[in-house]
């Protein structure tokens, strides 16, 4: 039970600051879920509670993943390739257009607003300038950019 727990605890403890993004627990959410699924069982464990453990974490991983959590690991610069990517419940970039017209549509943006925040996700995508590079910390790193934040 302490093995399979202590993934999931070390997250809580590693995202306990007020500074930590969506994306940081999506990214320590990942991480928990990969040690516990691959967590071997030895002669004194009960392995069909270890198989259940590990299929449940998955599954309820897999719930916690909605596109608004998935958008928030693409924007973590460090994590947009693992965001799209060919693993069996990634999402692609043009996932990642219809999270952004739906929370355009939601703050009432303009058309002409939605348009360049297309365009900006399309060079971040890319990995295009202003948008190249990455920093652990996404938070420094979005407001360091040099662009045009309006």
């Amino acid at each position: 039970m302490i093995r399979l727990c202590k993934p999931l605890v070390d997250a809580i403890g590693n995202l306990e600051s007020r500074e930590a993004t969506l994306a940081d627990c999506m990214i320590e959410l990942i991480a928990a879920e990969r040690e516990i699924a691959t967590i071997q069982t030895t002669p004194d464990d009960d392995h069909l509670f270890t198989q259940h453990a590990q299929q449940r974490v998955r599954i309820r991983f897999h719930e916690m993943n909605t596109d608004l959590h998935w958008f928030a690991l693409f924007l973590h610069p460090l994590a947009r390739k693992l965001a799209i990517s060919s693993a069996s419940h990634s999402r692609t970039i043009e996932k990642a257009y219809d999270v952004v017209f739906d929370l355009c549509r939601r703050w009432n943006w303009s058309e002409e607003v939605v348009m360049k925040v297309i365009q900006d996700l399309r060079r971040y995508h890319a990995g295009e300038a202003p948008f190249s590079g990455g920093s652990a910390d996404a938070r420094a790193w979005w407001s360091q950019l040099s662009v045009n934040m309006k």
